[in-house]
């Protein structure tokens, strides 16, 4: 008989469970309440509450090694409902390349800290589109240079936002014997969670964004180390 899924609540799910979801689907492979938690940073009782809830959707199922994600029904659920907490987000415009304007924005944080996401991580990564926006994830307010940028009434006439979240797990930070992992920066430039990439180029929305998606969830899916 099939399993009888819960109903999908409205709220968004929280961090913890959006880090759980991402480490299933990097790992692709049994994994234990203990391991989940390590790679997140979540106690080992909320690590296994998560999967317990993730079960009851139908993305997750327990075997004798341990819980197993479906990694494409994880993609979905993803997207549909997990969303970082932004404490506060800026718009700013430069007439400059967005890989100029992405280096002169690092230096104000340490690596580790802070990450580029869609446009600009994505094309470093699996080149589709050409970008239009550097959408920024930092630990803390930034510093933007007034002779650098000027503010931009919104996500239509920024060139580059940036969001304060304190989710650290974004940010890429660990790797394992036999686990895809990837670089913390490409060419000088600090990147998040590939994943989260994934789901800000369809939140973004276009196209041609779909399609950028498209390739880089089959990098993500391949194993391919960036």
């Amino acid at each position: 008989m099939e399993q009888e899924h819960r109903p999908l609540k409205s709220r968004r799910w929280g961090a913890g469970t959006a880090a759980v979801m991402r480490s299933l689907i990097r790992l692709r492979r049994p994994v234990s309440g203990k391991e989940l938690a390590r790679q997140t940073g979540v106690s080992q009782p909320r690590a296994v509450q998560i999967l317990q809830m993730l079960g009851d959707h139908g993305v997750v199922s327990r075997t004798e090694e341990g819980f197993e994600g479906d990694v494409g029904r994880l993609f979905d659920l993803y997207l549909a409902r997990t969303k970082p907490t932004v404490e506060s987000e800026s718009f700013w415009y430069s007439p400059v390349g967005l890989m100029a304007q992405a280096r002169t924005v690092v230096p104000e944080v340490p690596v580790g800290l802070v990450g580029f996401s869609a446009d600009v991580a994505c094309d470093l990564i699996a080149p589709w589109r050409n970008p239009t926006i550097a959408l920024f994830y930092s630990t803390k307010p930034l510093h933007i240079n007034p002779a650098e940028f000027v503010r931009a009434a919104g996500m239509a006439d920024a060139t580059l936002v940036v969001r304060v979240v304190k989710d650290r797990t974004l940010y890429p930070s660990w790797s394992g014997p036999g686990e895809w992992s990837w670089t913390p920066e490409i060419e000088g430039i600090p990147i998040i969670d590939p994943i989260q990439q994934w789901h800000d180029l369809l939140t973004l929305g276009g196209e041609d964004r779909v399609e950028a998606a498209g390739v880089l969830k089959s990098v993500i899916l391949r194993g391919t180390s960036v």
